[in-house]
C-alpha cells in the first residue's frame, strides 16, 4: 500500500474488532500534531479527537494482529463497502471502481447499463453525505467520477494510450494549459453529457433543483 498515513480525508478501521462486527470506519477530518480529529466516514458526525498513536498505517506489528487503535485501509475497498451496503437491494449497479489512496485525486465508479435511477440516487446520496464530490466523465456513459471533497478542485482528466487515467489535482481556476470547463490535449474541450442512463428531463445527480 502506498503510504498517504495521516493525510486528510484517508479512512481508517478499528483493530481488534470481530469478525462479524459492522466495521465502523472513521476518516481524519484535521491532522497534524500529537492530537488528529476524527470523524466517522461515512457521514462525517461525530467529531473528536484521538491520540496519533492510535492510528496506525498498518494493521499488524511485527506479524502480530493490532488489538487497538486504527489501521489505515485501502479508500477502494471501504468505498466498494459502503456502496455495497446502500445498494443491497441493487446488487448490480456498481461494477467496478478505480480508486487510488489519494483521495483527493479520487478515480472513477462505473454502472452497470441502465441502472435503476433510484439506485443511482441513492449512491450519490450515499457517496455525497461521506463528503465525496459525484460528477459525470467524459470518457463512457455509465461511468461516474467520485473524489472527496471535490467540489473546489479541477475536474480536468483525460486517458492517454499507455498511461492509463491522467487527473489534475490542482484548485480550480488554476492558471494553465487547462481549466475547469477546458480539459488537457486528449479531452478535446467536451464538456460532460448526461449519462445514457439518466431520465430525459431530470438533473444530474448531486445537482441541486435549482440547476
Amino acid at each position: 500500500m502506498e503510504s498517504y498515513h495521516l493525510r486528510r480525508g484517508q479512512v481508517y478501521a478499528p483493530c481488534g474488532q470481530p469478525e462479524d462486527a459492522v466495521t465502523r470506519y472513521v476518516r481524519i477530518v484535521r491532522p497534524g500534531g500529537k492530537r488528529v480529529r476524527i470523524a466517522d466516514a461515512a457521514t462525517g458526525r461525530r467529531e473528536r479527537e484521538v491520540d496519533v498513536n492510535r492510528l496506525h498505517e498498518f494493521p499488524t506489528r511485527n506479524g502480530v494482529e493490532r488489538r487497538t487503535g486504527y489501521a489505515l485501509v485501502e479508500t477502494r475497498e471501504w468505498l466498494w463497502d459502503l456502496t455495497d451496503r446502500a445498494l443491497r437491494q441493487y446488487p448490480y449497479t456498481v461494477s467496478s471502481t478505480t480508486i487510488g489512496q489519494d483521495v483527493h485525486r479520487g478515480g472513477c465508479v462505473r454502472l452497470e447499463p441502465q441502472p435503476a435511477v433510484e439506485a443511482v440516487r441513492i449512491l450519490v446520496a450515499t457517496l455525497e453525505a461521506a463528503a465525496w464530490t459525484v460528477e459525470p466523465t467524459t470518457l463512457y456513459p455509465d461511468e461516474l467520477r467520485v473524489r472527496f471533497q471535490g467540489q473546489s478542485r479541477c475536474p480536468s482528466m483525460y486517458v492517454a494510450p499507455g498511461d492509463g487515467r491522467q487527473y489534475c489535482t490542482r484548485w480550480r481556476g488554476h492558471a494553465d494549459e487547462h481549466q475547469d470547463d477546458l480539459t488537457l490535449y486528449q479531452w478535446e474541450d467536451n464538456a460532460p453529457q448526461p449519462p445514457a442512463w439518466w431520465v430525459p428531463g431530470q438533473r444530474l445527480p448531486g445537482t441541486p433543483a435549482s440547476v
